[in-house]
């Protein structure tokens, strides 16, 4: 994993053109987060998480923010934070949309922490390109409609 860091958007936000990264999700109930830690603590006894780590996650999972970042020194831990939120997510019931700075590391991240990860560039692509405007003309309806744009073949 690259050491500039990997995002996670949290469960009930999903990439969609309409939303921002402000605030708007629901935080997970603490008991959850605190039961992924314990639940990683007790699977890997040589190698728990330290306090960093367990801020990281605790961090991401109790904030209101759409989007959360974490940068570190490769090594620190980043991906194994990401795994116990991921852990902790799945377990409520919601999904991950994780984000790494390049292909590679997102490919990394993804494999690693089991969910789907883009790059941070492709994100901002979708929120670019398929944002309508304030009054979207029929060339925007054409292009992209319900999820999908016919004229980048990607889905929103």
């Amino acid at each position: 994993m690259a050491s500039t860091g990997c995002a996670a958007a949290c469960r009930d936000c999903g990439i969609r053109a309409r939303q921002s990264l402000e605030v708007g999700c629901s935080p997970l109930p603490k008991p959850i987060v605190a039961q992924a830690v314990h639940a990683y603590n007790n699977a890997n006894p040589d190698r728990p998480l330290n306090a960093g780590q367990i801020a990281v996650v605790e961090g991401f999972a109790t904030s209101d923010l759409r989007v959360r970042t974490v940068d570190a020194p490769a090594g620190s831990g980043k991906t194994t934070a990401m795994r116990v939120l991921t852990d902790a997510w799945h377990a409520s019931g919601g999904t991950v949309l994780g984000l790494a700075p390049t292909a590679a590391a997102a490919s990394v991240l993804g494999e690693s922490i089991s969910a789907r990860v883009e790059a941070i560039d492709e994100l901002l692509d979708v929120l670019t390109h398929h944002t309508p405007p304030p009054n979207p003309g029929t060339g925007y309806r054409r292009r992209c409609r319900n999820g999908y744009c016919r004229s980048t073949r990607t889905h929103w």
